[in-house]
């Protein structure tokens, strides 16, 4: 679901949001993904897509660092311990949350193609090649 608040300056906005995400992460802590965007400060489409990227990548940040690197083994103890990533199930937590989502698909052959053309473009625009 995708929502839009808008009101003028100084109405409690962030403070409404904030509040119902806090409230709506403690009723379904695994079931829930709450992506903020502030597009105040967008001017351009490609502001819009880097924040929003930005935005939607804070949920799951050391996966997405730990895939940018490079690492391929995602539940070794090396890799779980350096990018702070849990348990190895949560690992198969966070993959089978971005396959739901459809942020990513898994080819036959194990690569992993980004579903996602903002995320492709913050992560090669940020990132590089992966």
């Amino acid at each position: 679901m995708i929502t839009f608040i808008i009101s003028p300056r100084r109405w409690g906005k962030t403070s409404l949001v904030n509040k119902v995400s806090e409230t709506l992460r403690k009723e379904n802590p695994k079931e829930i993904t709450i992506c903020n965007l502030d597009i105040f400060n967008c001017r351009t489409e490609e502001q819009f897509y880097k924040a929003y990227a930005n935005a939607i990548l804070k949920s799951s940040l050391p996966a997405w660092e730990k895939f940018v690197a490079g690492e391929t083994n995602f539940s070794s103890k090396e890799v779980l311990r350096k990018y702070d990533l849990g348990s190895s199930a949560n690992i198969k937590n966070l993959k089978k949350a971005t396959l739901e989502k459809d942020l990513i698909d898994i080819l036959p052959d194990n690569q992993i193609v980004l579903q996602d053309p903002a995320f492709e473009y913050w992560l090669k625009n940020d990132y590089g090649d992966f």
